[in-house]
């Protein structure tokens, strides 16, 4: 999680430099291989996503990608229920769904319509990795929700360095 890479003085520099690094791939639209103490996910700001790298990451594995949204913003898709308007939620995506319709989830701005077609049973709780994908969305300046690939640890390990399926920057958890 984002908290614990900042907590540490013996290691605030070298995690100052990869939460930078971090930030900086996500305003190029890049993916950012999240670890926390469970799980890991490839994050990619919601608002970037587009067909290619929508494309790059499916590539990656066959597990399912996930929206994760702010609360607020699900409730205001009426995709949550009005419990409590804090954290965020994780909503799993059909395979087909374009990238047009990922960034609209995002965008308060964008109207979907009707409800949105290719989302899967109802919201969970944002936790860990996917938390911190929407935080670090809101850290860059982007608007505060992510597209992720939960990853087995094995699945990261083998994860391309350089082309259009790598994460650019790693941030450790």
């Amino acid at each position: 999680m984002v908290e614990r890479l900042i907590s540490s003085s013996r290691e605030s520099a070298p995690a100052g430099r990869a939460l930078d690094a971090a930030i900086t791939a996500l305003r190029r639209g890049e993916p950012v291989l999240l670890s926390g103490e469970s799980e890991v996910v490839l994050a990619l700001a919601a608002e970037s996503v587009n067909e290619d790298n929508l494309r790059c990451l499916r590539d990656v594995s066959a597990r399912p990608l996930r929206v994760v949204l702010t609360r607020r913003r699900a409730v205001a898709l009426a995709l949550a229920r009005r419990e409590d308007l804090s954290g965020a939620v994780s909503i799993s995506l059909a395979p087909e769904l374009p990238a047009a319709v990922i960034r609209n989830l995002a965008d308060p701005a964008a109207s979907l319509g009707a409800a949105p077609p290719g989302l899967g049973p109802e919201p969970v709780i944002a936790e860990g990795a996917e938390l911190a994908a929407v935080a670090l969305a809101k850290l860059a300046a982007l608007l505060p929700a992510a597209l992720v690939l939960p990853l087995t640890a094995a699945e990261a390990g083998r994860l391309p360095r350089r082309g259009c399926r790598s994460p650019k920057r790693r941030m450790p958890g």
